[in-house]
This record gives structure tokens, sequence and C-alpha cells, in this order.
């Protein structure tokens, strides 16, 4: 894809209700279940770009229309800051570094590292 950035990692949706929502997609998409939690639904199939269903009552509202996977989060960051772009602050959490960013038109994307165990 870019020196940066290895693939789009993942592509967000909101639902009203994940029940139903995560059906339709196993059902008219033959979409699995890689990964759930209370307020997402990460689907897909092995090697594939996923497609994370996200509660619209999630604590975090404002997800990314997508995320990119990268192997240096500090790097990232810097050339996007080197290029005038908004970067958001960078989460760190147990099994990933993050930050959200805006393009051109507003629309916020994000870039993920996730850490090794």
């Amino acid at each position: 894809m870019s020196r940066l950035f290895k693939k789009i990692d993942t592509v967000f949706v909101t639902v009203e209700d994940m029940g139903p929502s995560v059906a339709w997609y196993q059902e008219c998409l033959g979409l699995d279940i890689l990964w759930e939690d209370a307020f997402i639904t990460v689907m897909g199939g092995a090697g594939e770009t996923p497609l994370t269903l996200v509660r619209r009552d999630s604590p975090n509202r404002h997800h990314p229309l997508f995320n990119f996977l990268t192997d240096d989060i500090h790097a990232a960051r810097r050339h996007l800051e080197s290029h005038g772009v908004t970067v958001g602050e960078l989460i760190e959490t147990e099994v990933l570094s993050t930050f959200d960013f805006l393009d051109r038109d507003g629309n916020r994307l994000n870039v993920c590292c996730p850490k090794e165990r």
C-alpha cells in the first residue's frame, strides 16, 4: 500500500441493534464473526479486510470510516503532522497504539499499530 501503511486494517459500520445486524451480515454477505465484545463485532474471513460493526450507543460514538495498519505509529504520526494533517491524541492500550486524523474533507480516519505480545 505505502511505506508507512501496510493495509486498510478494518472498515467501521455503525449499527442500531447488534444481533439482527450481525445476522444480516452473516446471512446476506456470508461473513463470519472473528471477534466480539459488548459494543463491537468484527466480521470477515481469513486474510480479508474485516468489517467492524459498532453499536450506535457505544461509549466511543465517533468511529473512523476505516483505519490503516502501520508498523511504526510514531513515524506515521510525524509524517501526517509534517503535511499539516489534523491528528488526534495518541491512545495506548494493552494491545495497540492508535490515533485518529482528518482527511482534507473532514472525514475521520485512523491509524493503528498492534503491540507485540
